[in-house]
C-alpha cells in the first residue's frame, strides 16, 4: 500500500510541475503578445501623426498662398485707386 501512495504523490508532484510550467509558458506568451501589441500601436500612432502633420502643413500652405494672393490683390487695388484719384484730380482741374 505504501508503494501506491508514493506513486500517487509522485504523480501529484509531476502534475504540479506541469501546471507551473504551463502557467509560466502562458505568462511568457501573454507578455510577448502584449509587447507586440504595444509596438504595433506605437507604429500606427506614429504613422497617423505623420499623416496628420503632413495634412496640416499642406492645408496651412494653401491658406498662406491664399492670403498672399489677397495681399497682392489689395496692393494692386490700392495702386489702381491711387491712379484713379490722380486722374480724378487732374480731370477736375
Amino acid at each position: 500500500m505504501r508503494r501506491l501512495e508514493c506513486h500517487e504523490q509522485n504523480m501529484r508532484e509531476e502534475l504540479v510541475r506541469q501546471s507551473l510550467a504551463q502557467n509560466n509558458h502562458m505568462n511568457d506568451m501573454l507578455r510577448l503578445q502584449q509587447q507586440q501589441l504595444i509596438d504595433e500601436f506605437k507604429q500606427v500612432m506614429e504613422e497617423r501623426a505623420d499623416f496628420e502633420r503632413t495634412t496640416y502643413i499642406d492645408s496651412l500652405a494653401k491658406h498662406i498662398a491664399r492670403i498672399d494672393g489677397l495681399v497682392a490683390t489689395i496692393s494692386g487695388l490700392s495702386i489702381y485707386f491711387c491712379y484713379l484719384r490722380v486722374y480724378y484730380e487732374f480731370s477736375i482741374s
